[in-house]
């Protein structure tokens, strides 16, 4: 799982909000959509926070991330390092943009 837990463009995400995802993924009862145009990816919808991937603009934004998370992945030390299909899977993602 991958936890946004600062702002949503421009918008805060609140510590409320952040647990409230937590207890719905312990408890099982969090119900999980298709993020966008992205295959093997989901997302938790929540009200305020709405992704609009008919904006160029916001698209271009999610690459810019992935590119940013994969460069981060991928320079992790022996200790920290995540498996090889972590990495090539923010490659697909990022690739289907």
């Amino acid at each position: 799982y991958i936890i946004n837990t600062g702002h949503f463009l421009g918008k805060k995400i609140g510590p409320q909000t952040t647990l409230g995802l937590i207890e719905e993924i312990v408890e099982e009862k969090a119900e999980f959509v298709p993020f966008g145009p992205f295959s093997d990816l989901e997302y938790l919808p929540i009200e305020g926070f709405v992704p609009d991937f008919s904006d160029d603009a916001y698209l271009k934004l999610v690459k810019a991330r992935l590119q940013d998370r994969r460069e981060y992945v991928s320079m992790l030390d022996e200790f920290n390092r995540l498996p090889d299909e972590a990495l090539e899977a923010i490659r697909k993602i990022t690739e289907e943009i």
